[in-house]
C-alpha cells in the first residue's frame, strides 16, 4: 500500500504533453508580438482612403468657402452701385424753363445715356444745381458732374464751368440699358425728352464679374 501511494504521489505530466503546451504557447506569444505583412497592407490601404476622402473633404471646403467670399463680394458691389445710382438719380428735379425755353429740359434720356440736373448739398465745395452726366465709355460706366449756370445768369464770353473728374461707377461693363415710365400712361419708353420728370426710370446693367444685375428701378418725385 504504501509504495502504490507514492507512485500516485509522484504522478507528473508526460515529456510529450509538456513540449506540446509549450510550443502552442510559444506560437500564441509569437502571433501576439507584431503584425504579418497582409496586414500592415491592408492598414497602410484603409489609411490611405481615409485620407483621400479628408483631403476631398477639405477641398470642397475651401473651394465653398471661395465660392461664397466672391459671391459675397459681387452682392457688395451691387448694393453700392445700386444705391449710389438711386442716391443720385433721385436727386432729379424740376426745373422751370428759363425764359420758356421749349428746348429746355431738366431730364434728358436715351437708351444708352441720362442727363439731369439735380443740386450738391451747399455744404459740399461744389454745392448747388449741376448738370449731372451718367453713360457707358470702352466698358466703364461713368458719371460726371458739371455746376450749372441759369442762361440768363450767365456773362456774355464768360467761360462754362468745368466738369469735376469723372466718377467711375462700374469697371468692367458688358451691357447697359435705360428706360422711363411715363407718369400718365404707365408705359416703359426707351427715350424720354418730356417737360415733366418721367415716373420712374429703369438701369439694366451686366458685368463680367456678375453677369446680369437685377433691374435697378429709381422713383422720382414728380
Amino acid at each position: 500500500m504504501s509504495k502504490t501511494h507514492a507512485n500516485f504521489t509522484g504522478f507528473s505530466t508526460s515529456p510529450t504533453k509538456e513540449g506540446y503546451w509549450r510550443e502552442r504557447e510559444r506560437a500564441r506569444s509569437k502571433n501576439q508580438s507584431g503584425f504579418t505583412l497582409v496586414e500592415i497592407i491592408i492598414a497602410l490601404a484603409l489609411t490611405a482612403l481615409i485620407l483621400a476622402s479628408l483631403s476631398a473633404a477639405l477641398y470642397g471646403l475651401s473651394q465653398g468657402f471661395s465660392h461664397a467670399t466672391e459671391r459675397s463680394a459681387r452682392e457688395d458691389i451691387l448694393n453700392r452701385v445700386s444705391l449710389a445710382l438711386h442716391q443720385a438719380i433721385e436727386q432729379a428735379r424740376y426745373i422751370e424753363p428759363p425764359n420758356g425755353d421749349p428746348s429746355f429740359h431738366s431730364l434728358l434720356g436715351t437708351a444708352e445715356s441720362l442727363d439731369w440736373l439735380a443740386y450738391l448739398p451747399e455744404s459740399s465745395p461744389q454745392g448747388g444745381l449741376h448738370h449731372w452726366h451718367l453713360e457707358p465709355q470702352d466698358g466703364e460706366l461713368l458719371l460726371t458732374l458739371t455746376q450749372w449756370i441759369e442762361p440768363k445768369t450767365q456773362v456774355e464770353n464768360q467761360e462754362p464751368p468745368a466738369s469735376l473728374p469723372p466718377h467711375q461707377v462700374i469697371g468692367d461693363l458688358t451691357a447697359f440699358k435705360l428706360s422711363y415710365q411715363n407718369a400718365k400712361t404707365g408705359e416703359w419708353v426707351d427715350q424720354w425728352d418730356g417737360l415733366l420728370l418721367p415716373a420712374r426710370i429703369r438701369i439694366d446693367i451686366a458685368t463680367q464679374a456678375s453677369g446680369t444685375w437685377p433691374p435697378i428701378i429709381v422713383r422720382l418725385e414728380p
